[in-house]
């Protein structure tokens, strides 16, 4: 979950090391529609459509803002979600408000500083920081670079922790 073009899709592909598993694009809005991908026997990983700008009718933006809450709100076998935030930038709207609907439906997820590389050590530490300032609790935080393949293995970690969680 995450604004356009924050790097959902590239973020799958790296993960599950399947280039073109999810489609990307440098235009925001890309991903339309919910996408599903079966990993395993065991689990989907879904890549939602983005909010905030995109390059797509205000119609189709209407309807990503309805589907994906609605997503959020019924769907049963949800056990963890991963915010992606733009690691250079400080907090938006958009990624606020996403942390209160997780934080209202008590959804347990992982914020993920995306292209960590351009925003430099210091600058993931300062948005870490404003984060766990905003969210007031225990929250894990997960610098990420698609480039240099930077926390690939802790977002795995993340994964698999979700899953066992899930079934206790």
């Amino acid at each position: 979950m995450g604004a356009s073009n924050v790097g959902k899709s590239s973020l799958l592909n790296a993960l599950w090391g399947r280039q073109g598993l999810a489609h990307t694009s440098k235009k925001p809005g890309k991903t339309s529609e919910l996408n599903f991908f079966r990993v395993d026997d065991h689990f989907y990983c879904v890549d939602l459509p983005g909010y905030g700008y995109a390059v797509a009718s205000a119609k189709k933006r209407a309807l990503w803002a309805k589907m994906v809450p609605t997503y959020l709100e019924n769907r049963e076998a949800l056990v963890h979600v991963f915010l992606l935030v733009d690691g250079r930038h400080p907090v938006k709207p958009g990624d606020l408000e996403a942390l209160k609907w997780l934080e209202h439906l008590d959804v347990p997820f992982t914020l993920v500083l995306t292209k960590s590389d351009k925003a430099g050590q210091q600058g993931c530490q300062a948005q870490g920081e404003a984060w766990r300032a905003l969210v007031g609790k225990a929250v894990s935080i997960v610098p990420f670079s698609i480039k240099q393949g930077v926390a690939i293995k802790a977002l795995r970690q993340h994964v698999a922790r979700a899953l066992i969680g899930s079934t206790s």
